[in-house]
This record gives C-alpha cells, sequence and structure tokens, in this order.
C-alpha cells in the first residue's frame, strides 16, 4: 500500500473515538483494553495493532473504489469502438450474402 496508517501521520489527528472504531475493524479483541489509555498511547497501540493488516480510513476506501469504477468505464469506453466495428463488419457480410 502506498500509505500506512501511523500514530503520527493519522491516529492523533482523529478523534478518541474514531482511533478506537478503527482498531475494532483491525483488531477488535483490543478494543476495550484501549478505551481506558490516554489518547498519545491508543495512537501508538493503533499504528502497533494496524501494522501489516492493510486497514486504511473509510475516505481511502471510498476513493480507490472510485477510482475502480472509473478505470472500468474508461475501459469499456475503449473497447466500445472495437465492438462497434465488429457489429458493422458482421452486418456487411449478413447484407454480401442476402445479396
Amino acid at each position: 500500500a502506498w500509505w500506512q496508517p501511523t500514530a503520527d501521520g493519522y491516529f492523533q489527528h482523529v478523534p478518541k473515538a474514531a482511533i478506537l472504531e478503527a482498531v475494532g475493524e483491525f483488531a477488535p479483541e483490543h478494543v476495550t483494553r484501549l478505551a481506558k489509555l490516554k489518547k498519545g498511547d491508543i495512537a501508538s497501540e493503533a499504528e502497533r495493532l494496524a501494522d501489516g493488516t492493510g486497514w486504511m480510513p473509510a475516505i481511502f476506501a471510498a476513493e480507490a473504489t472510485q477510482q475502480a469504477a472509473q478505470e472500468v468505464v474508461t475501459d469499456e469506453a475503449a473497447e466500445a469502438p472495437e465492438e462497434a466495428a465488429a457489429v458493422a463488419d458482421e452486418q456487411t457480410q449478413a447484407e454480401a450474402l442476402a445479396v
């Protein structure tokens, strides 16, 4: 992944509740223990627990989904002229056989 959540790069910049919600997604068994700590400690532990999970905030997931959808649209648009040409060739061949 091109980005990884770190204490300084992400977890320190979101509310404590958001950190705990995130931890609930990638390490739910640790949420109760972390809820008792101070935000700085939670952020450090969240970074450690998130390492290697591939977890990203929902905003990144939504952005990745949007990019993937855009790539599909672009691929389909590139294929459309080829398909239209194939259909036209088939119609021309059918007309030639009908004559």
